[in-house]
C-alpha cells in the first residue's frame, strides 16, 4: 500500500472513532451559535422572551438569564432563527420575586459573546467610586527668620503706575451630556434613554412589546438591570422597580442561594 493510501486510511479511521465516541468535530465546533445579552429566545416551546447576558458560574456552568415568566423549572430553551439546533439550554433555577430565570446552556452547542448584533456587555454595573486619595501630611512649620535691620528709605520720584489689560472671563463650559441607558429586545429592538430622576419618560417611545422581557439594559456598556415583565418603570433605568430587576440585585440573590448561577461573571 502506498503511504498516502495509508495516511487517508487512517484519517478515516480516526474520523469514524470520534464519530462513535460523540466528540465534537472541528465542523461541529465551528458551527456554534453566538449569543450574547439581548438575543431572541423561545422558552418552553412558544413563549417568546430576550436573553440578558451570558457567562459562567463559578463552577463553570454555561449560564444565561431571562425573566422568570419567560418559563419555570425545566423549560428547554430554543434560539429564534436557530430552531434546527434543537433545545440549547434549558431553566434550572428561578426566582418568582426579583423575576428572574437562571438558563444553563450546552457549550457544544452556544458560543457567548460581549457584542450581539452590536449591542456592547462588557462588564457588570454600576461602575465602582474611584477611591478618594488620600491627603497628603501637613508640612513641618518653619523655622522663623531672623528679622533684618530696615534700610534708611529713598524717595525716587513715583512712577505712573501702568494699568494692566483686564484679562477675558473664562468660556462657560459646555453642558454635560445626558448618560443613556440602552435596552435591546426582540421586541422593540434598540432603544435609548436619557437617564432621569423619576422613572422612563416613555412619551413618544415604544417602552415595550411581547418578547423584550429578559432584556438587558445598559449604561456605558456596562450590564446595569433587566427588563422583568411588560409593565412601565416606576423608577429609574438604574434602579429596581415595577418592570425592572438591577442586574446586581440577581447577582446577589444568587450568591446568596448558591447552585447554578452563583459566583456569575460574563464571557
Amino acid at each position: 500500500m502506498h503511504r498516502s493510501s495509508t495516511r487517508r486510511a487512517s484519517a478515516t479511521l480516526i474520523a469514524a472513532v470520534i464519530a462513535a465516541a460523540g466528540m465534537p468535530t472541528a465542523a461541529a465546533v465551528s458551527d456554534k451559535i453566538q449569543l450574547g445579552g439581548g438575543a431572541a429566545i423561545v422558552l418552553h416551546d412558544d413563549t417568546l422572551c430576550t436573553l440578558t447576558a451570558m457567562g459562567h458560574d463559578s463552577a463553570g456552568r454555561l449560564i444565561g438569564f431571562t425573566a422568570a415568566n419567560c418559563g419555570g423549572l425545566g423549560s428547554s430553551v430554543v434560539v429564534e432563527g436557530a430552531e434546527d439546533h434543537g433545545a440549547v439550554g434549558t431553566v434550572v433555577a428561578a426566582d418568582e420575586g426579583l423575576g428572574y430565570a437562571v438558563i444553563e446552556f450546552d457549550p457544544v452547542k452556544v458560543k457567548p459573546i460581549g457584542d450581539y448584533e452590536g449591542f456592547g456587555i462588557f462588564g457588570l454595573g454600576p461602575k465602582e467610586p474611584e477611591p478618594a486619595a488620600p491627603e497628603p501630611p501637613a508640612p513641618e512649620p518653619a523655622a522663623p527668620e531672623p528679622v533684618a535691620e530696615p534700610a534708611a528709605p529713598e524717595s525716587p520720584a513715583p512712577e505712573p503706575a501702568i494699568q494692566e489689560p483686564a484679562a477675558p472671563e473664562p468660556a462657560a463650559p459646555e453642558p454635560a451630556a445626558p448618560k443613556q441607558a440602552c435596552k435591546l429586545g426582540r421586541g422593540t429592538g434598540l432603544n435609548c434613554y436619557d437617564l432621569a430622576p423619576a422613572g422612563v419618560d416613555t412619551a413618544g417611545e415604544e417602552w415595550w412589546k411581547p418578547g423584550d422581557d429578559g432584556s438587558p439594559i445598559t449604561i456605558d456598556n456596562l450590564l446595569i438591570a433587566m427588563v422583568r415583565d411588560g409593565s412601565f418603570p416606576a423608577a429609574p433605568l438604574d434602579q429596581s422597580g415595577p418592570g425592572i430587576v438591577k442586574f446586581k440585585a440577581i447577582l446577589d440573590d444568587l450568591n446568596a442561594k448558591g447552585g447554578p448561577g452563583a459566583g456569575f461573571g460574563l464571557g
